[in-house]
């Protein structure tokens, strides 16, 4: 049998997920379980810095830290973001829609004028907030609101991870609760901000 042959033979391809079975096994069960321990008994916040980017996101108890290390990324949406820099200006008004928790945001507010955050949930509007604290970010005008195509008040459903709350129940993550939260128009909110 050829090298080649024997590296994708079902005995070689068992054995080497046999090897690599306790390392996974004592990650997802010992040392994970005691950091995410740590992360939530500590009264500090971690984050994870992405200095080629400027993008600052705090690490919250149980949430992907395994995916942060394994990809090498702060965030998901690095690529998008590399596709969007060059379209920037300094001139720019950005609205984020869905602020979640502020690294967007404040990575837009360090490439253009002014950036209009919109985040309906009070944790994820809080942990904004926070971000523009620490990264001192004046350029920011942050709304306790949902954008949709008429004003009123909707329903939140508020999933198991903050990255995946919506006004429509998507099916990502489980929906943990339902919140209402007030919605506002783009242009009554123009009107209304100059």
């Amino acid at each position: 049998m050829s090298a080649m042959g024997l590296k994708d033979s079902f005995p070689y391809r068992a054995g080497r997920y046999a090897l690599r079975l306790p390392g996974r096994l004592y990650s997802a069960y010992i040392t994970e379980p005691i950091i995410k321990r740590w992360i939530k008994k500590s009264e500090l916040m971690v984050y994870v810095h992405d200095p080629k980017r400027g993008l600052l996101r705090p690490v919250l108890e149980g949430q992907r830290l395994k995916w942060t290390l394994k990809e090498n990324l702060s965030v998901d949406a690095t690529y998008w973001l590399d596709v969007v820099e060059p379209l920037l200006t300094k001139d720019d008004v950005v609205f984020d829609v869905g602020t979640n928790i502020g690294t967007i945001s404040n990575w837009f507010a360090n490439r253009t004028q002014h950036v209009h955050g919109f985040e309906p949930h009070p944790d994820n509007l809080q942990m904004t907030h926070d971000q523009i604290v620490l990264r001192k970010t004046t350029n920011i005008t942050l709304s306790q609101l949902a954008l949709g195509s008429e004003p009123g008040t909707l329903q939140l459903h508020v999933k198991s991870f903050h990255g995946h709350h919506s006004l429509g129940d998507t099916s990502v993550s489980p929906t943990v609760e339902k919140i209402d939260v007030e919605v506002e128009t783009v242009d009554r909110y123009c009107a209304s901000n100059g």
